[in-house]
């Protein structure tokens, strides 16, 4: 009859017309459409919920950003029209899931595609263990001025549907939270859209799910997609802002090390938000060691015991430069808020850090150095040993020395005595030997009658 007639015509207008205004028109009337077959389920026909699905997955992929918001209303609106009949939900969800996976590879090689956005959302849905959620997260991301205007207000579905979801946040958020910093703005913008409508106070929704959010962020630092990486390092900083220790013990190691591999990432824009989840770190592991801020004698020799072999054995050894300098500059920080609490770690910390004074070294004085008898003879060759000498003495290195010089002690020598002897032996690099001996010279100095 008329019903079928109609029906048939919205079905067929958003996947066939030419123009961007008619697709979309057709999308509204098909939308409003679905809101009233709701409660009429016999004038529908058997194949029209396949059909009318397959048109509003053709508008997520329309350029006019109308066309997305009606398509993701109408997917919202279809799922209800379903009602109670199990076998077509499922049915619809699979054909959903397998539409916006064949769509994202369609439009791959369009920058910013909408297709990227509804992928996430089915992916966050399957991760949730719910994959009918596509259909309410696809509602609360279509937020904008459209939907919030008086008319239409009543295609609004938004609180209906984060009651719905309310039951799922808990899986739902942490992959939400990473999002939510996606470099893609095509996902990030509706992503952040619907953390907002499913969020009424992120502060307080991040303290009850840290547990779960933590752990899928960590677990994301070392993904195979650079886009993940890069998300999951651009939510770091939120993340440890303003966390205690009770709530990064056990795990900040981990994140470090983590941290640590993105700074030496293979992609330019990886390494760039690895070195601000690296800054929050850094702030985040003096706050909690530094005693002149308030933080317990107990809980900042926990985080030293904790930080220093972190930067020593996977920071300062490391073969790339920019996570050496990174680890250094963190020491030193450390080191100046550490007071005693550094005594444990000297002999370690005063190693590594005198066998870095050649790897910091300026190549340039290093490649005079060979040509020096070429460039200017023994005299040449003299001035450049004392330029080399003097340039290892300042530095963060040498800073970073001079603290643990300060904290010297009777009990540190039987560590830290072999150590020294083996560098003067067999340490590399003129930086590192004159180091060395500057060191036992100020050692002998701090404690000489232990050193008899």
């Amino acid at each position: 009859g008329l019903a079928a007639h109609i029906l048939e015509y919205c079905v067929r207008v958003p996947r066939e017309s030419w123009d961007p205004k008619v697709r979309a028109a057709g999308g509204a009337w098909l939308l409003t459409l679905l809101k009233a077959l709701g409660a009429r389920p016999e004038l529908r026909p058997r194949s029209f919920l396949k059909e009318a699905q397959a048109a509003l997955v053709a508008l997520l992929a329309d350029g006019d950003p109308s066309a997305h918001e009606v398509g993701a209303k109408g997917l919202a609106a279809l799922h209800d029209c379903a009602g109670d009949d199990a076998a077509a939900k499922d049915a619809i969800v699979e054909e959903l899931v397998r539409a916006l996976a064949q769509g994202q590879r369609a439009n791959a090689g369009r920058s910013g595609s909408a297709f990227a956005t509804y992928k996430e959302l089915a992916d966050v849905a399957s991760n949730a263990g719910q994959p009918d959620l596509v259909y309410r997260l696809l509602d609360l991301s279509a937020q904008s001025a459209l939907w919030s205007s008086k008319r239409g207000a009543a295609y609004a579905l938004g609180e209906q549907s984060a009651e719905r979801l309310a039951p799922h946040l808990h899986k739902l958020l942490p992959l939400l939270f990473r999002y939510r910093h996606d470099p893609n703005a095509a996902v990030r913008g509706p992503m952040a859209a619907l953390w907002d409508q499913l969020v009424p106070d992120t502060r307080a929704a991040v303290d009850a799910h840290f547990d779960a959010i933590f752990a899928s962020v960590l677990h994301s630092l070392t993904d195979a997609l650079w886009r993940t990486r890069e998300a999951s390092a651009m939510a770091v900083p939120e993340l440890l802002q303003g966390r205690r220790w009770p709530q990064l013990r056990g795990r900040a190691e981990d994140l470090g090390y983590r941290l640590l591999r993105l700074l030496d990432d293979i992609k330019a824009s990886v390494r760039d938000a690895g070195g601000g989840a690296w800054r929050a770190y850094a702030g985040t592991l003096v706050r909690l060691c530094d005693r002149a801020a308030g933080a317990p004698e107990a809980q900042a020799g926990e985080v030293l015991a904790m930080a220093l072999p972190l930067l020593v054995e996977k920071g300062l050894a490391s073969p790339a430069e920019e996570v050496r300098g990174a680890c250094l500059k963190l020491v030193v920080r450390v080191a100046r808020h550490a007071g005693a609490h550094l005594r444990p770690h000297v002999a370690v910390l005063a190693e590594a850090l005198l066998r870095s004074l050649a790897e910091l070294e300026d190549p340039s004085l290093s490649y005079a150095q060979l040509h020096a008898d070429r460039m200017g003879g023994a005299a040449m060759a003299e001035t450049l040993d004392s330029l080399r000498a003097q340039a290892s003495a300042s530095g963060p290195a040498s800073e970073a020395l001079e603290l643990c010089a300060a904290q010297l002690g009777g009990e540190n020598l039987p560590a830290l005595v072999p150590r020294l002897l083996d560098l003067l032996r067999h340490g590399v690099g003129l930086p590192t030997r004159t180091g060395t001996a500057r060191f036992i010279v100020t050692t002998c100095r701090a404690l000489p009658g232990d050193v008899r």
